[in-house]
């Protein structure tokens, strides 16, 4: 990758920066230093490695679903404070 003055100065303005010319200088020295960085990691044979999502193991601890009878009407009407015509009652929300 060329990295020049002006894309530098486009990755300067694309992060809202206004930088000196001090300033630049380092921001291009730090940019070409990840670079160098991500080239050396490119380098490496990968090709023996599984490919995996996450640095560790993950399982899954949720309970199964599992199909249940729920709870009769009539019982969860009588656990409800107020009920109307088979449902239950609750305080109005919007005016």
């Amino acid at each position: 990758m060329e990295l020049n003055d002006a894309t530098i100065a486009t990755v300067a303005k694309l992060s809202r920066l206004k930088l000196d010319d001090d300033e630049r200088a380092k921001l291009g020295a730090q940019i070409k230093d990840i670079v160098a960085f991500v080239e050396k990691i490119n380098e490496l044979d990968t090709d023996a490695i599984a490919p995996t999502y996450h640095a560790v193991d993950i399982s899954d601890v949720t309970r199964a679903d599992t199909v249940t009878p729920s709870l009769p009407v009539d019982v969860i009407m009588k656990l409800a404070p107020e009920s109307d015509n088979g449902h239950i009652a609750v305080p109005a929300v919007i005016e």
